[in-house]
């Protein structure tokens, strides 16, 4: 008899992934007309401001180009209530930072978050979406152009072009 779940079993529910292992608000997609404009915060950027679930409020403030976001205890003026997902729905802040920044509303907009030392706010250091992702700067090796001298992945080449005649002529030169 130890194999009987008395009871209905529990579900097991699929868990979510985060889409993201850095701080980012996400602003989600207007599907229709009247849809919610709502912000969610994933688990870094919960840690990063420190927000509790249903307890927690949201400030949001604009300076230059700059987008600012701070944490709060206790509700204010201009604050938003978190919900016990720390998620919130404002309709004028969602407008106002889709058109100062130029975003399709179509689709979801990723605010990305850094910390500003010695603040108690944080900064949106960039906005990424699904069809224009962040861009990552590498290091990418080069290749040699003619009459120039490169090192690429520890190998030293010398390339020397000659024009014969309307056609080209590569030779190494050792």
């Amino acid at each position: 008899m130890n194999d009987v779940t008395w009871g209905v079993p529990k579900q097991r529910t699929a868990k979510k992934m985060e889409k993201f292992d850095t701080p980012v608000v996400t602003m989600s997609a207007l599907g229709d007309k009247g849809a919610g404009r709502k912000f969610s915060f994933n688990k870094a950027a919960q840690t990063l401001l420190g927000l509790v679930g249903g307890e927690s409020h949201i400030k949001i403030g604009f300076g230059g180009d700059n987008i600012y976001v701070q944490s709060l205890t206790e509700e204010g003026d201009n604050t938003f209530s978190m919900t016990k997902q720390c998620t919130f729905s404002n309709k004028r802040i969602y407008e106002y930072i889709a058109k100062r920044s130029n975003l399709t509303t179509t689709e979801e907009n990723y605010l990305h978050l850094t910390e500003v030392e010695g603040e108690s706010y944080v900064t949106v250091s960039h906005i990424s979406s699904d069809s224009a992702p962040e861009s990552v700067e590498e290091d990418i090796p080069t290749m040699p152009t003619p009459d120039t001298e490169e090192v690429v992945n520890e190998t030293e080449f010398v390339v020397k072009e000659e024009v014969v005649e309307e056609t080209t002529e590569v030779e190494e030169w050792d």
